[in-house]
Formats: C-alpha cells, structure tokens, sequence
C-alpha cells in the first residue's frame, strides 16, 4: 500500500516520540512542578500538532478515535514521553487506586483529544491565536480532573 503525504505524516507523529518530550524535558528540569505543569505538557503539544498543515489534525482525530474504541495504548505502544508525564502526575497526585488511576487517565486522554479533534473541525478555533483560551480551559478541566480523584 502506497502512502499518501498525509500518511507518512501521522505516522512519523505517532513513532517519533514526540510531541510531548519537549515539554516533558522542561518539567523535568524544574525544581517543583505542580499538575498544572505537567497537564500543558500534556495538552499544548497536542494543540501545537493541530498546526501542522501535514497532517496534524487527522493524526490527532485519529488518537481521538483510538482512545474512544479502546482507550489509553498498553504501556509497550506508548511513547517514553507519555510514560515519564504518567510517573510524574503519579507522584504529584499520591496513591490512587488503580481502577480509579486508569479511569482518571482515559477520561483525561477523551477530553484532550476529543476536545481538541472537534476544535480542528470549528473554523474559529483552527487559528492558533483563537485556540489560546481553548487551550487554557482543557489544561484547566485537565487540573480538576487530577486534584479531584484520590
């Protein structure tokens, strides 16, 4: 099967490592990183892909679809940087149940990429500029996800 530009694209998105070591790196790097750090190390990179004219919307739409039929991937198919956001909300949050960790992390991954999939599709929100406050709304529903399950 011959691929398309745009295949090639959301393909090397989804085995590169990125999007979201960059950010990842930087939390790393901080002295005192709260979970508002690590839900933009989650979110923003997400939204920057949106930006790619390449494919960035199809991938993330596709990453949408994939948690909606089957959830978060098993620990092997992702990505280092998403396993390192992982252990460091793990720290930040304390013990959690881990059904209730689980459950946490597929609601977060639903809204993040969904929200983010249906903003590709508003013309509105397609402009960087006009996605700002968007942005800051999932990193703060991203927040309150986090501080409130125990």
């Amino acid at each position: 099967m011959k691929c398309r530009p745009t295949d090639r694209t959301i393909l090397s998105f989804a085995t590169s490592g990125a999007p979201n070591i960059e950010h990842m790196d930087e939390i790393d790097s901080h002295p005192t990183p709260g979970l508002r750090d690590c839900a933009r190390a989650l979110v923003e990179p997400l939204a920057q892909v949106l930006d790619n004219p390449n494919g960035g919307a199809h991938y993330v739409r596709i990453q949408a679809a994939h948690v909606a039929a089957r959830g978060l991937p098993p620990r092997s198919l992702r990505r280092s940087g998403t396993d390192r956001l992982i252990r460091k909300i793990a720290q930040l949050t304390g013990p959690v149940d881990p059904g209730r960790a689980r459950a946490r992390d597929n609601l977060i991954a639903t809204l993040v990429l969904h929200g983010l999939a249906d903003a590709a599709r508003r013309p509105a929100l397609r402009r960087r500029n006009q996605r700002t406050n968007f942005v800051e709304a999932l990193i703060d529903a991203t927040v309150a996800i986090l501080e409130g399950v125990r």
